[in-house]
């Protein structure tokens, strides 16, 4: 599937932001914004053991920006229904949790922002949680920096 093949390439995209990419030690000292560079799992665990999010899969993202933690999942859909919703229920349900201290977001693009009636839209619009398009996220990061 095309959001299968675009959302792998949100990894490959994060670094045009401008933010260095740090292994654990590094990141835990720097000061800046800046990515923790590892696979998804490792995101995971470090998310889990130093800010007891209490995850069970893989996240996309763990950042640090102005002394916060944010940890997000990242979800390009092309359309609504089956599997799309799956995806974006599962957007939802990371950013949703209580468990840690980091904020939680999910950065959607594609079909979730075009104004209609479709669940997608009628959902994302009524929700107070993180939810921005992967163009908002450097903005978003330097408000908290």
């Amino acid at each position: 599937e095309v959001n299968r093949q675009i959302g792998a390439l949100f990894g490959s995209w994060l670094p045009e932001l401008g933010y260095p990419f740090l292994f654990e030690e590094e990141f835990n000292k720097y000061e800046g914004i800046a990515f923790l560079s590892g696979s998804n799992g490792e995101k995971t665990h470090y998310a889990n053991r130093e800010l007891g999010c209490n995850l069970s899969k893989g996240i996309d993202l763990l950042a640090k920006a102005g002394g916060n933690y944010i940890i997000g999942e990242a979800k390009f859909l092309t359309d609504s229904g089956g599997h799309q919703n799956a995806q974006f229920e599962d957007a939802l349900r990371l950013v949703r949790g209580e468990d840690g201290r980091a904020i939680r977001i999910a950065v959607l693009d594609g079909v979730v922002w075009i104004r209609g009636n479709t669940q997608m839209f009628k959902t994302v619009s009524g929700l107070e949680e993180n939810i921005m398009s992967a163009l908002l996220l450097k903005d978003f990061l330097e408000s908290l920096g």
